[in-house]
């Protein structure tokens, strides 16, 4: 009940300013609104695709972030090497805040 409470006062507020997010956008839209009303003090947040164009960038300051084993996923967005991969995905990475990622990634 809470639940969908929260999400049809923030989907309405985003539609009624002509907001032309996609699904994902509206669901880190959605959850951030929550974490606020629900005074939530600490939480996980994953990423979509991760990197530069990620909807969590919107966090300014996280307490770390993290970047999983890299594979040839989502080359259309991200790059057709785990080159261009690594370089989209550290996107996500702020200064002056902790970074962990695997050890031992090939290439």
């Amino acid at each position: 009940e809470r639940f969908s409470g929260h999400f049809w006062r923030c989907h309405g507020a985003l539609m009624s300013g002509g907001s032309d997010l996609n699904f994902f956008h509206f669901l880190t839209v959605l959850g951030f609104y929550i974490f606020q009303e629900e005074k939530v003090e600490a939480c996980v947040v994953e990423v979509g695709l991760g990197g530069r164009l990620d909807a969590t960038n919107a966090l300014p300051s996280p307490v770390v972030c993290g970047i999983t084993l890299l594979d040839m996923d989502h080359v259309a967005l991200l790059g057709d090497t785990l080159d261009a991969i690594a370089r989209e995905k550290a996107g996500i990475m702020k200064k002056g805040v902790p970074c962990i990622t695997v050890h031992g990634q090939r290439e």
